[in-house]
């Protein structure tokens, strides 16, 4: 079974296209939804945050926004808080891929937002690049709740550029100019990974 990684920087369509691949009936792993079930009911996860970053805690539960503008003033932080919720994520990955691999799927897919910026490369066999223009990702941040212009300047800066992602990649989805053409180039994909 083929692991295959599905990243891209901010507001490229990563999560749409992630979506294309389950409406097909393949399985994706969302690193970024089970963090946000982690903040919301891992308690020692919630502990553990809490004594990083406390007005991160808000209802008992770790607030996102809360955290990310702790990060914003103390960027060390996130070190800590790394080596709290990645070992809890890679077991919960390795559950999903055992657990899909039992029930015979081609390939997998982990949708992994920072896949190169973390270095993780090695741990999958093919990498998607989900990708658009500079000006529709632009837009598409900027049209989001609670993204400022500086904040998503902030984020971009975090983020290996887009050419570079795109250079490392197996393969490409270009989000710019629709879902049913994102969808065609995701079933080409498809059509590769899994021949049968």
């Amino acid at each position: 079974m083929l692991i295959v990684g599905l990243t891209g920087s901010i507001a490229m369509g990563k999560s749409k296209t992630a979506s294309i691949f389950k409406d097909l009936g393949y399985k994706v792993f969302d690193a970024d939804q089970a963090v946000h079930d982690l903040y919301a009911n891992d308690l020692d996860i919630i502990k553990d945050i809490s004594e990083i970053c406390p007005i991160a805690i808000i209802d008992n539960k770790v607030n996102r926004q809360a955290l990310s503008e702790c990060i914003a003033k103390d960027s060390t932080i996130i070190k800590n808080i790394e080596a709290v919720v990645h070992p809890r994520i890679q077991i919960l990955r390795n559950e999903f891929i055992k657990v899909a691999e039992q029930q015979g799927s081609e390939f997998v897919l982990l949708d992994i937002p920072l896949l190169f910026e973390t270095g993780r490369e090695d741990e999958v066999d093919k990498i998607i690049v989900v990708t658009t223009s500079p000006e529709i990702q632009r837009q598409r941040a900027l049209d989001r709740p609670n993204l400022s212009k500086e904040k998503f300047e902030w984020i971009l800066s975090k983020q290996l550029s887009d050419s570079e992602k795109r250079k490392r990649a197996d393969f490409i989805v270009d989000t710019s100019v629709s879902v049913e053409d994102a969808t065609l180039q995701v079933k080409k994909i498809v059509a590769i990974l899994d021949p049968s």
